[in-house]
C-alpha cells in the first residue's frame, strides 16, 4: 500500500479492537497477534452521500432474482468455485492469498452498524483469518483432533495448522476438489490433515468419521449453507458428543429488525436462504439440560449484504 492510500484508510483494526470484537482478553490477543502476525486491516468511514449509494445498490440487490439459495442438496457451484481454487493451488505455493475463496471480494463492508471502505477485497479474508487465529487459541488450545464441516478450500485448516502442530486435523466438504486441495496442502505443508466427502444436509459420509469426547467440531460460514434444515447434523453432533462445538456463522436472531442498517442484512439473508432457527433450537436444549452454551456473541462485522461473522460455541453435558 502506498503512502496516500495509507493516509486515505487512516483507520486501522489494532489488538485493542480485536479484544473488543471478540470478548477475548487483550494479554491474549497481543500474544496470538506477535506469535501469528496477520496483515493490517486498513479502513476509513463513508460520507453520508456514498452511505446513500451503497444502501441504494444493497437494495437494488435485494429486488434481484435468481440469486442461489441456501438449503438445497445441489453442490454443483461448490465444485467449480473449489475446482478453480485447486487449478490455482496446483501451480503455485500454498498460502491463505491462494486459498481465499472468490467471494472475499467486497471493498465496501460492514462495521459496528455502518459501511466502512477498505483497501482492497481481499480485507474481509484478512479480519476472518484474524479473528480465526484468537478465537481458535481461545476455544481449541488442547483438542487432539479437530474437525471442520464444510472447510471449502481449507484456509482454516492451514491457520489449524499453524497453531496446532500436534493436532489431527480433518476437513469435510461435499465438493470433491476441497479434498483434493487438502492433499496437496497436507503434503507441502507436511500437516497431519485429511479430507472427507461429506453432505452435511443428507449426512452421506458420515461412515468414514469418527468423532468423541476429545474432538472438537467446526464449522465456519457452512452452516449457512443449510437453511432451516440443520436438525439432521445437530442430532449427529449430539449423538458422538465431541469436546466442543464451534461456530462462526450469520446468526440471523442477532439483528435488530428495529434498524435499517439490520434490516437490510434481514431481508438479505432471507432472500438467501441462510441459517435460521438454529441459535433458539440451542436454546430450548440448554433449557432441558441437553448442552451447555460456552458463548454467543456477534462481532458486527460483515460483508456488503450481511454478517456471516458471529460466535456461538458450546458443548453436550
Amino acid at each position: 500500500m502506498t503512502k496516500t492510500e495509507e493516509r486515505k484508510f487512516n483507520k486501522v483494526l489494532d489488538n485493542d479492537d480485536y479484544s473488543q470484537i471478540t470478548g477475548v482478553n487483550l494479554d491474549h490477543v497481543e500474544y496470538t497477534l506477535a506469535t501469528f502476525p496477520s496483515p493490517k486491516f486498513c479502513y476509513r468511514n463513508l460520507d453520508e452521500s456514498e452511505k446513500d449509494e451503497i444502501i441504494l445498490a444493497v437494495q437494488k440487490k435485494l429486488t434481484q432474482t435468481g440469486l442461489p439459495l441456501s438449503g438445497i442438496n445441489d453442490p454443483l457451484r461448490w465444485e467449480k468455485g473449489w475446482g478453480e481454487i485447486l487449478e490455482k493451488v496446483k501451480n503455485d505455493k500454498i498460502s491463505l492469498e491462494i486459498l481465499r475463496p472468490q467471494y472475499f471480494q467486497h471493498n465496501t463492508l460492514r462495521f459496528r452498524g455502518n459501511y466502512i471502505k477498505v483497501s482492497e477485497g481481499s480485507m474481509e479474508h484478512v479480519f476472518f483469518s484474524t479473528i480465526s487465529r484468537i478465537l481458535f487459541q481461545r476455544y481449541l488450545k488442547g483438542c487432539q483432533k479437530i474437525i471442520e464441516f464444510g472447510c471449502g478450500t481449507g484456509t482454516n485448516l492451514v491457520i489449524l495448522h499453524e497453531l496446532f502442530p500436534k493436532a489431527k486435523l480433518i476437513g469435510c466438504d461435499w465438493a470433491s476438489p476441497s479434498q483434493e486441495i487438502l492433499k496437496i496442502i497436507a503434503t507441502e505443508l507436511k500437516a497431519k490433515i485429511d479430507g472427507a466427502r461429506f453432505n452435511m444436509l443428507t449426512l452421506e459420509g458420515r461412515e468414514n468419521l469418527t468423532i468423541d469426547s476429545g474432538t472438537a467440531i467446526i464449522t465456519m460460514h457452512a452452516m449457512e449453507q443449510l437453511g432451516m434444515s440443520f436438525n439432521s447434523l445437530l442430532e449427529y453432533f449430539l449423538e458422538n458428543k465431541p469436546q466442543i462445538v464451534f461456530h462462526i456463522e450469520p446468526i440471523f436472531e442477532l439483528y435488530k429488525p428495529n434498524q435499517l442498517f439490520d434490516k437490510l442484512a434481514i431481508k438479505y439473508h432471507e432472500k438467501r436462504n441462510y441459517l435460521k432457527g438454529y441459535l433458539p433450537t440451542l436454546k430450548k436444549l440448554e433449557g432441558k439440560g441437553k448442552i451447555e452454551i460456552l458463548e454467543v456473541r456477534r462481532f458486527f462485522f460483515g460483508g456488503l449484504f450481511h454478517e456471516p461473522y458471529s460466535l456461538v460455541a458450546w458443548k453436550v453435558k
